[in-house]
């Protein structure tokens, strides 16, 4: 914390604490008038926030260090994978811009949003397997939950997203190789579509690695790669599109492949000190992406 600026502590509707500077008050009372204004009687519900947490913008809270603690007042749900009980999905800023995943898991209270949902949102940040995420940290000191307000079903953003928040962006696998260390990052938590022909290059280009009790490893594939270099990861398409086709890999993508750009770190291999690295790579969300039209 810079010296010598005054320390600004606002208490919101929802009883959680955001500290700031002063330069920053002034945009953020800009901000919080606006949406509670949008947001009608009462502004905003969130609940259980750190008192820690810092409001800022969704592109901001994407390049935040580990372990930070996040309001974000108005983001839109780009992509989702959800289940009965949890899900995950990614928001941007409704202008665009670099994007960040949200686990809501199945012993949060939380909402589960749909694409296009206009959101508020805190939660803490931390990395799992590679993508950032905003997530509950409730046994953390302070503590932190997941907190979810939607606020519409009109939300838009300039690009990036399925429809209704916008169109996929159209991409070139090679601008997109798993050679190129961190590749794209702007990109992150944008929606992309690599049109066909399309025909897996390496069935096994991320390998997942286990450790078990007594000190032995496993390995299973967890991604493919395409042509032109391009890596899928497959965790959230294999059991319920790809487990029947050739032994779990499709071999053409006639029509391309679409999914979410992100990251993949394989948390169980190497050490604290000397870590696995970060695959630049793409998360289909539903079967559809597999053959999108």
């Amino acid at each position: 914390m810079r010296k010598g600026l005054a320390i600004v502590i606002l208490l919101g509707a929802g009883g959680y604490l955001a500290c700031m500077t002063a330069e920053e008050s002034s945009d953020e009372n800009a901000n919080n008038t606006r949406y509670n204004r949008d947001a009608g009687p009462g502004g905003i519900q969130l609940t259980g926030c750190s008192t820690a947490t810092r409001t800022m913008t969704v592109a901001q809270a994407a390049t935040s260090p580990s372990r930070t603690d996040v309001t974000i007042l108005d983001a839109v749900v780009v992509a989702l994978d959800a289940s009965a009980t949890s899900a995950n999905f990614w928001i941007q800023d409704p202008n665009g811009g670099r994007g960040v995943l949200v686990y809501r898991g199945k012993n949060d209270t939380a909402p589960i949003p749909a694409v296009g949902d206009l959101i508020s949102v805190c939660g803490r940040l931390k990395h799992y397997n590679g993508p950032f995420e905003i997530t509950s940290a409730t046994t953390a000191s302070p503590p932190s939950a997941l907190s979810i307000v939607i606020k519409s079903h009109e939300g838009r953003t300039t690009g990036g997203a399925y429809p209704p928040a916008g169109t996929p962006r159209a991409s070139n696998p090679s601008d997109f190789a798993m050679n190129v260390p961190d590749n794209q990052p702007d990109v992150i938590g944008h929606v992309l579509k690599f049109a066909g022909p399309l025909e897996t290059t390496d069935a096994r280009a991320i390998m997942y690695t286990t450790t078990g009790a007594d000190g032995g490893t496993y390995s299973r594939p967890e991604g493919f790669a395409v042509t032109g270099g391009l890596v899928v990861n497959d965790q959230n398409v294999y059991s319920s599109c790809m487990k029947q086709a050739d032994g779990g890999v499709l071999s053409t993508f006639p029509n391309g492949i679409r999914g979410v750009w992100d990251r993949y770190q394989d948390f169980n291999a190497g050490s604290a000190d000397s870590p696995a690295p970060t695959v630049p790579v793409l998360y289909p969300i539903t079967c559809a992406d597999l053959n999108p039209q």
